[in-house]
């Protein structure tokens, strides 16, 4: 029997697939243009068992009025540079804005790290493309890169060092108003093969709460049926 749609009571299938990737990502991998980002690059090693000592983002043209967040025990700079655009925001044009970030300090190769910052996703970024953020981690004696960028209809996963990539969506409203940050970070679809995922939701729970629910909606796009077989 072909299942066309299934909704299931927790996002653990979703989580699981995201985590299960080695590599330096995007905790959500879409944004919606004129609306603002707030973008959490997942770190998950470091080089070849050394730890991490330095974390180097190149923010790439489309993206304005970056703002990162400052960590607890690290040291943060940026480098501001010109556009190649001159872009309106809030009725002023801006030329020119952050275009790297560097975090220093110390993460140790068997801990996890998240690295945030935050900007404007403009409308010059085509949608539907898939935009891409180089991230550098140095390590005492090597680095890890991960700025490597697929060929046209070459999966990301099958490079060594992809670059996290964020799917560029339509601008989304809220009764006529454009999105801003921190409500535009819920994921609105994502696809795994012919399955398509969309509206994954996870509310906040109280503190020391031992479990939490999560939703989504499971459609098989595919001509073969699928079995939803763990949750």
């Amino acid at each position: 029997m072909n299942m066309n749609t299934l909704v299931c009571a927790s996002a653990a299938f979703l989580i699981t697939t995201i985590a299960a990737h080695a590599h330096a990502t995007l905790e959500v991998p879409q944004a919606s243009v004129n609306s603002y980002y707030k973008a959490v690059i997942r770190i998950p090693h470091g080089c070849d068992g050394q730890a991490t000592q330095k974390v180097r983002i190149t923010i790439p043209e489309g993206l304005i009025a970056v703002k990162p967040m400052p960590k607890a025990g690290w040291t943060l700079e940026t480098v501001n540079g010109d556009y190649a655009n001159t872009y309106e925001l809030h009725g002023r044009q801006i030329e020119n804005g952050v275009k790297e970030i560097i975090w220093t300090g110390l993460l140790e190769d068997h801990h996890y790290e998240e690295f945030i910052f935050r900007a404007r996703v403009t409308d010059v970024l085509p949608v539907g493309e898939t935009l891409y953020i180089p991230t550098i981690q140095e390590c005492a004696d090597s680095n890890q890169a991960w700025v490597e960028i697929p060929a046209e209809g070459q999966d990301a996963h099958s490079l060594d060092g992809p670059a996290p990539g964020l799917v560029i969506m339509a601008a989304q409203t809220d009764h006529g108003h454009h999105s801003h940050a921190g409500h535009d970070t819920a994921m609105q679809s994502v696809a795994v093969g012919d399955l398509k995922i969309t509206v994954p939701l996870i509310r906040a729970t109280p503190p020391n709460a031992p479990v939490a629910a999560g939703y989504m909606v499971i459609r098989n796009e595919g001509a073969q049926a699928d079995r939803l077989i763990g949750g």
